[in-house]
């Protein structure tokens, strides 16, 4: 997701000189190569920080923070900051296009584009993580609930909105 995000920053807020070399070599080493050092690091540190690790690996819960709950709520603030700069880039473009027409109806048609274009963009950075991440207290099973059924149509929801232009 935050390949996604970085790519998406490149694309629609930093426009001009936006190209990076061996970009794809680059997201993959980081796609992949992080996710492996923090699993690395978390299963071979102490192995008395799991559940029965002999029956079970479920990762304490203070190791659960390390190893899973900060790395996530780095990832979601650095795609939440790449998501309002990029609605605000969208904002921008929207708003000279708007001034350059006529009101009517490409206004309107304008305004729905950026709507599809922000459920879209929040769908791509995974936004809808906040969501499990937040769902703490009395409403923790309605919350979970949402986040199930929203990450389980992430993928149909990218599709929708990309292929619809």
């Amino acid at each position: 997701m935050n390949v996604q995000a970085v790519k998406m920053y490149y694309l629609l807020v930093k426009v001009v000189n936006s190209y990076v070399s061996h970009f794809l070599f680059k997201a993959c080493l980081f796609a992949w190569g992080l996710p492996v050092i923090i699993v690395s690091v978390s299963a071979f540190v102490d192995l008395d920080s799991y559940v029965d690790f002999e029956k079970y690996c479920f990762l304490t819960l203070q190791r659960m923070y390390y190893s899973v709950a900060i790395p996530v709520a780095l990832s979601l603030l650095f795609n939440t900051t790449v998501f309002i700069l990029v609605l605000h880039s969208l904002r921008q473009v929207g708003k000279n296009r708007t001034q350059s027409t006529i009101k009517g109806k490409e206004t309107r048609l304008s305004g729905i584009q950026m709507m599809r274009i922000g459920v879209s963009i929040t769908a791509v950075f995974g936004l809808t993580w906040l969501i499990g991440f937040f769902s703490i207290g009395d409403a923790s099973e309605v919350m979970l609930w949402i986040f199930c059924i929203l990450n389980s149509f992430q993928g149909l929801l990218i599709f929708v909105f990309m292929r619809w232009k």
